[in-house]
């Protein structure tokens, strides 16, 4: 019997909590998308699509609903689970405007992530010397290790901030929320080469690229694109381009 897919969207609908005053309100419609290890797909869509909505349900987040649908990871159903759970499953997802955590520097959080995740205590040490020698892979200053997490972070310190917690962390697969959203066309391409790095020592990892901005895929070459548009996709091809609604940077989606 064949391996069950790394990761899968099952004709997903969700909608905004109910509330004494008024019905929840629908943003995804059916959203079906297979993914196997290894692979990368890209998820493009103008704002009001769904794509926020998207990675906010695929991470867990209690404050959309599950309506029908379903999704599993490496065949289990997770669409019930708890983010936390999610996360020591190996599933990471890496947000536009991760949440700044004053006090707390970046060496500090990962250690507790790392500890977590492994299900054993991690020395601080140990977790140094692993994040400084992928911080010299993707290019990243030594110093951002003593700063607080996203403490006044620039949108490209944030991203190349969650492709290092990415790669401490290991996960086998990797969901990117707006991922190039704020960046200039340069820390496109670093955020793109980061991710590639990461996969070259980690082949089997899955990445689901979320994203308004046409320049992501065209550096990633990605195995897989998705049009998503009013939450569903409507349109689905190889590396090559998908015709589709335009995104929101000006040259639109070819």
């Amino acid at each position: 019997m064949p391996d069950a897919p790394l990761f899968e969207i099952d004709d997903l609908h969700a909608s905004t909590p109910a509330t004494d005053a008024a019905a929840g309100f629908e943003i995804l419609r059916g959203v079906s998308l297979t993914l196997n290890t290894g692979e990368i797909h890209a998820l493009i869509g103008p704002t009001g699509s769904g794509k926020s909505t998207l990675a906010a349900v695929l991470a867990g987040s209690p404050y959309y609903e599950v309506t029908s649908g379903r999704i599993r990871f490496r065949g289990d159903d997770i669409t019930d689970w708890s983010p936390d759970v999610r996360a020591k499953a190996g599933l990471f997802l890496a947000f536009q405007h991760p949440e700044e955590t004053a006090g707390v520097s970046l060496l500090n959080f990962l250690h507790q992530a790392v500890t977590a995740r492994n299900g054993v205590e991690v020395s601080v040490s140990e977790v140094r010397l692993s994040l400084l020698a992928w911080m010299e892979k993707l290019q990243i200053e030594p110093a951002l290790l003593e700063r607080h997490l996203n403490g006044a972070f620039s949108a490209g310190e944030m991203q190349r901030n969650e492709l290092l917690q990415m790669a401490l962390l290991d996960p086998d697969m990797v969901i990117l929320e707006e991922p190039a959203a704020g960046l200039d066309n340069e820390t496109v391409r670093a955020v793109a080469a980061g991710l590639q790095t990461i996969r070259a020592e980690s082949p089997a990892l899955g990445a689901l690229a979320i994203t308004s901005d046409r320049r992501l895929p065209e550096q990633l070459q990605p195995d897989h694109c998705h049009v998503l548009a009013e939450g569903r996709i409507v349109a689905s091809a190889g590396p090559e381009p998908v015709a589709g609604p335009a995104t929101d940077d000006k040259e639109g989606l070819t």
